[in-house]
């Protein structure tokens, strides 16, 4: 069964033995937008999950995929830092991806209630 990132959170948190008001603290965030985030209700952004990963002590590969070993050295070496900046920069381009596509779809749900052709594809509608 594969671990979703919302249960990876919670899992890195207890590791750590921190509450979540402890670990909200370090976080610089309220209790209550953790407790969001390791239920799923909510996904923290790129920025919150290079952090997380640093208060935690966890590798970022780990924290985002299931994947690589969860723990790091308490020392991040520069490749380390490399490899987090680079992840950074993917999970932006997804995330704006994700907006994008978002946005694509009101557009085609309001094109479908209206009754009008929905393809926004290149060369596929007017």
């Amino acid at each position: 069964m594969k671990v979703l990132l919302h249960n990876r959170l919670k899992i890195a948190r207890n590791g750590c033995k921190l509450s979540q008001a402890e670990a909200a603290k370090a976080l610089k965030i309220s209790p209550v937008s953790l407790s969001r985030y390791e239920s799923g209700k909510r996904s923290p952004n790129s920025e919150l999950l290079f952090t997380m990963s640093n208060v935690y002590g966890v590798g970022l590969d780990w924290m985002l995929t299931g994947g690589g070993d969860p723990l790091r050295s308490d020392t991040l070496d520069k490749r380390d830092t490399t490899q987090g900046e680079e992840m950074l920069g993917k999970i932006a381009a997804l995330q704006e991806k994700v907006i994008e596509l978002m946005e694509e779809n009101k557009t085609l749900i309001e094109l479908n209630r209206l009754g009008k052709p929905t393809s926004l594809r290149k060369g596929g509608g007017k």
